[in-house]
């Protein structure tokens, strides 16, 4: 298995003021295909854009058919919810294509392009492994 890739934090990690609310938990994405099989991005913030365009997004993923900007993972009532910005192949939530913000739940597989994160709930016990890589 591959060493974890991460940016160093003070690229990565967003100043939350004390008048919004602190995350309810902590939750990371894992890369289940591709090249990044294996490497872990750690959701920061109340909300996360994900895409290929490092210079505008929080968590950057290089594959085909990923837009710029191609989804958002934010914080909504201590709730996760993932929505499409509007990118050009669409954003899957266990294999359906969404067309509102939905709520994202652990063990969940988010499709990207062609792509696959499955949501991890860090503060979560993990007694067995949830996620499987793929080729």
């Amino acid at each position: 298995m591959r060493a974890r890739k991460r940016k160093p934090d003070s690229e990565t990690t967003k100043v939350i003021s004390p008048k919004t609310a602190t995350p309810p938990g902590q939750v990371s994405l894992v890369v289940l295909n591709g090249d990044d099989a294996g490497v872990e991005h750690f959701v920061r913030g109340l909300k996360c854009v994900l895409g290929r365009d490092s210079e505008q997004v929080d968590i950057t993923v290089k594959s085909k058919g990923v837009s710029r900007r191609h989804a958002a993972l934010s914080w909504e009532k201590n709730r996760m919810v993932l929505e499409d910005l509007g990118s050009t192949n669409g954003t899957f939530l266990n294999d359906e294509r969404i067309s509102a913000s939905v709520e994202v739940r652990h063990g969940d597989r988010i499709k990207l392009g062609d792509l696959v994160l499955q949501v991890i709930k860090v503060d979560q016990p993990q007694d067995t492994p949830v996620y499987e890589l793929r080729d």
